[in-house]
């Protein structure tokens, strides 16, 4: 009975050792784990890919992307930023063995960081709400009511 109980505990001890969860990729820059990488395009514009690991949703890697976009416009002087032309897609990878095989997803989010001061900003702003209601730019700068 001794004998029975030591080898439970063994392996007990053995597959807790094993078993690790993998945590969803922090914001950090690329590493093995996954992360961020940026490359600056032009002026105020720099183009930003988030890498996920099989624990990360799209929409932390989304979120990553959009911290990150905002980083490097405060670094850079800019108040105001927006994400363009992106979004996130999945890269799904197979491991296999003797055994069988494994798919595992990793989210990826690449986008346009463009960078804007605040009178950049409030022109855009303007632009897409009149867009967006069909009314001519000037009407709209009324201010919006809080």
């Amino acid at each position: 009975m001794v004998r029975v109980a030591a080898a439970l505990s063994i392996v007990a001890v053995l597959s807790g050792c094993c078993t690790a969860t993998v945590q969803p990729t922090p914001y950090q820059p690329l590493g093995k784990e996954g992360g961020y990488e940026d490359k600056q395009v032009a002026p105020g514009v720099y183009r930003v890919r988030v890498y996920g690991n099989g624990s990360t949703s799209g929409e932390r890697v989304q979120k990553y992307a959009e911290l990150r976009g905002a980083d490097l416009c405060a670094n850079a002087g800019f108040p105001r930023m927006r994400l363009t032309d992106g979004g996130v897609s999945v890269n799904q990878e197979l491991y296999g063995d003797a055994y069988g095989v494994e798919t595992i997803s990793r989210p990826v989010a690449t986008y346009t960081v463009v960078c804007m001061s605040e009178d950049e900003f409030q022109r855009y702003q303007t632009a897409m709400r009149a867009k967006l209601l069909g009314v001519e730019p000037s009407s709209t700068t009324q201010p919006v009511a809080r």
